[in-house]
């Protein structure tokens, strides 16, 4: 009353904040392997504070902390925002796939709802790493291209990506889990494989050695054409197309070696002494061997 004598009391008032709720992430898809330097990532919501009352929060209302799946997300800071509220963060190293992102701010806990968990926030394997949903982001192998997102490697020119079972023992670490893992192998001979596990004219992958090791024994230009059959020259290993018509190879051997036999005979009616010519014999012999070994001769 006037006199300051309290005369009747209200029950009680109870009131509580609003949670946190995450909306959506401004950067839909994100790096599962930090970037150097760090790029923050933003999330949007509401119930998150507002800027202009930070100079009368207590250091616990100051408080932020964001999760995504089972990793915290460092640097956690708000930002002012238009409408809705954003907090920053540095991200971890995480698995590949869509993450839950939950958010703890002044002792209260929020989170993104789970309609939009698998279409608002995604981490990916960057470039030249691979790995599926659920897995850690690996380097691309030797002799392979990755083009990051759920893209395997790919094999390169001169190179074969054999899908190897995992009881081969190519599975490298954080891949055992898999089935079947890449194992990339060079081939040989190199201008056997064109990249991405195609094999040049006349070579064919053929299991278990795959590589375009072996010869193609029905090669078709087009899908109407005839066979053409290409064998492998046992010094250099490399496959070349047969002859159209190998009965002019037999028969040019015949008249070749009826041919040194008169020369033969004729040198040794002449008594010239046929000694000299193993010179000669040797000297191709040597050529045919440097020829068959496949260097780059200037």
């Amino acid at each position: 009353d006037q006199f300051g004598v309290v005369v009747d009391m209200s029950d009680t008032v109870k009131f509580d904040y609003n949670p946190p709720e995450v909306m959506f992430a401004l950067e839909v898809f994100h790096d599962a392997i930090p970037r150097s330097p760090p790029v923050p990532v933003h999330v949007t919501g509401t119930n998150f504070g507002r800027l202009q009352d930070m100079d009368t929060w207590t250091e616990e209302q100051r408080a932020i902390k964001i999760m995504v799946d089972e990793w915290e997300c460092t640097q956690a800071e708000r930002k002012l925002g238009s409408t809705l509220g954003v907090v920053s963060c540095v991200l971890p190293e995480t698995t590949a796939g869509f993450k839950a992102v939950n958010i703890s701010i002044a002792g209260q806990d929020g989170g993104m709802r789970a309609d939009q968990i698998n279409t608002h926030f995604e981490m990916r394997c960057p470039v030249f790493t691979y790995g599926q949903d659920g897995e850690w982001c690996l380097p691309c192998p030797q002799g392979a291209f990755c083009a990051g997102h759920k893209a395997e490697p790919v094999a390169e020119p001169t190179w074969y990506n054999i899908q190897a079972a995992r009881e081969e023992g190519h599975c490298v670490e954080k891949r055992e889990h898999r089935e079947f893992c890449n194992h990339v192998v060079p081939c040989e001979p190199k201008e056997a494989c064109t990249g991405a596990n195609t094999c040049a004219v006349g070579y064919v992958a053929i299991a278990p050695v795959y590589r375009c090791a072996d010869c193609d024994r029905c090669y078709k230009e087009t899908n109407t054409s005839d066979c053409q059959p290409f064998y492998k020259l046992s010094e250099s290993g490399e496959c070349i197309e047969c002859p159209d018509n190998p009965l002019l190879l037999i028969l040019a051997f015949i008249c070749g070696a009826i041919s040194l036999c008169v020369v033969g005979y004729i040198l040794n009616r002449k008594n010239v002494h046929l000694a000299f010519l193993s010179i000669g014999v040797d000297y191709f012999q040597v050529l045919a061997l440097f020829a068959g070994s496949r260097l780059q001769w200037p």
